[in-house]
């Protein structure tokens, strides 16, 4: 017994400072990666997203590559898409149309004003895209509201700042209830809008802006597209091409073809069918009438990737428009 205990004393203290040993370890261990987690988790999460978005079987891998920009695509956004043989096309005119206020904020505030970010899409117009000419379509501009259409558009300030550098359009509320497909159709203002956009490019060509997309650089390759119609791809499965901005030749074919949809159709029941679907439907079936551009090349919300794309720099110069809408 005499025997037995020391023995097994020894090696329940063997355990003991093991144990110790081993805590301490732990401890030291939990110590240092605290201290160094501020060097090193940058490199770990870096490391991760891109395993992440680069393994073949990552979802995100497979969205980057819906984004690819296909040849006829850069064609088109640099300005290289071929003209039939002998034809000379006029290059589409560098004015810029806006449109805003179709609805008067004194019934519903909800609607707003022309404000600083408005100002700022049309600045941008003015000295990004170094438009020609910049109108702003309206029926409704002062500030504070009035319930009367067109009183003293300049006493909104922020109209007031851009009055020597734009020439604003007023539309009446008879002449925007005219465009609708039967009088008194109950028909939101964006759609409202949606048909006096395709008016405008028909009647006088040029490019046509939301009051949300800002110009970065000059369109100078679009405006000499031998095609009469450029639109963005809206979203990396090319489901849709948004009418939010446009660049158009007077009295374009596709145009004439897409507002003839708009007979007949009772747009209450729908939101962006006849302005987003549509058009990529009749892109489908006449390609040859419009150009159809990468989906990042105006719609930056979704995925920068496409037009700026190490191909894409390697095979054509940088250039080109870059928007946010």
């Amino acid at each position: 017994m005499a025997r037995w205990f020391p023995r097994n004393t020894a090696r329940a203290w063997d355990k003991i400072s093991l144990l110790r040993r081993r805590r301490s370890s732990i401890i030291f261990l939990v110590i240092l990666a605290v201290l160094l987690a501020p060097y090193i988790w940058p490199f770990l999460y870096n490391f991760g997203d891109w395993v992440r978005q680069t393994n073949p079987w990552s979802e995100q891998y497979a969205v980057q590559q819906h984004f690819v920009s296909t040849q006829d695509e850069l064609d088109c956004l640099f300005g290289r898409t071929a003209s039939p043989a002998d034809a000379e096309t006029e290059l589409i005119p560098n004015n810029v149309h806006f449109i805003f206020g179709l609805s008067n904020p004194y019934e519903d505030p909800h609607v707003g004003t022309f404000n600083f970010i408005s100002y700022l899409a049309v600045r941008s117009a003015i000295v990004g895209m170094r438009a020609e000419n910049v109108f702003l379509h309206y029926t409704y501009l002062a500030d504070p509201p009035a319930p009367e259409p067109n009183v003293n558009p300049f006493s909104n300030r922020w109209v007031h700042h851009l009055k020597d550098d734009i020439t604003l359009v007023y539309h009446s509320p008879q002449e925007m209830d005219a465009l609708k497909n039967e009088p008194g159709a109950h028909w939101q203002a964006a759609h409202v809008s949606d048909v006096l956009r395709l008016r405008l490019l028909r009647e006088q060509g040029g490019i046509y802006l939301d009051i949300d997309a800002f110009g970065l650089r000059p369109f100078t390759d679009l405006l000499r597209s031998p095609r009469d119609i450029i639109m963005g791809h809206e979203g990396g499965n090319r489901g849709g091409l948004c009418n939010a901005i446009m660049v158009a030749r007077k009295n374009s074919t596709f145009i004439d073809r897409w507002a003839a949809e708009y007979n007949n159709v009772d747009l209450s029941h729908e939101w962006n069918f006849h302005s987003v679907i549509l058009p990529k439907q009749l892109q489908l079936q006449n390609p040859d009438d419009i150009c159809a551009l990468p989906p990042s090349t105006f719609f930056l919300a979704y995925l920068d990737l496409a037009a700026r794309s190490m191909d894409a720099r390697a095979s054509y110069p940088p250039a080109g428009p870059a928007m946010g809408c």
